[in-house]
């Protein structure tokens, strides 16, 4: 099995900490694509295989915790990391509710960014290997689809349940 590279959706309308987000992607060799805003996150997000998520809270359109909400909807489980300079105790409650990966306050430090990110790569391939297991038993295109909703649905309820 070749060893593909994780893919990064970077989201946030602040060219400076994009920029910081897409150096370190380039430093650690991981692929990304960009959105200034959670509307264009989403379309990207139908586009490509996503394997990990970091959004800006504070964002025009469609803030960070509408942007996770909207992710979890189109049924993707991966690791969502939301970076904030404005949380607060709902916030991270309702971030939580929704199955966050983890949420970095700004000012963050790299060394934690970076450490953070690893895990995320690492729990997101651990989740596709998973999936790509489970969908070895599945005929054909139509039910892998099927199945794949059932499933993401299963574990969201799951997720659901252990946050409360």
């Amino acid at each position: 099995m070749s060893e593909k590279k994780p893919l990064f959706l970077l989201v946030d309308d602040d060219d400076f900490v994009l920029s910081i987000f897409t150096d370190l992607c380039d430093d650690e060799g991981y692929n990304y694509v960009t959105a200034e805003n959670g509307v264009e996150a989403i379309n990207l997000l139908k586009e490509h295989e996503i394997d990990v998520i970091i959004s800006d809270f504070n964002m025009p359109k469609m803030n960070g915790i509408e942007l996770l909400e909207e992710v979890r909807e189109l049924g993707n489980l991966f690791p969502f990391i939301l970076i904030t300079g404005f949380g607060d105790k709902e916030t991270y409650i309702k971030a939580h509710r929704l199955g966050v990966f983890d949420i970095i306050e700004k000012p963050f430090q790299h060394e934690n960014l970076l450490s953070v990110w690893q895990n995320a790569v690492q729990t997101s391939l651990v989740m596709r290997e998973n999936l790509d297991d489970l969908l070895k038993y599945f005929p054909n295109k139509t039910d892998d689809l099927e199945a794949m909703k059932s499933l993401q649905q299963i574990a969201k309820l799951k997720a659901l349940a252990k946050k409360s």
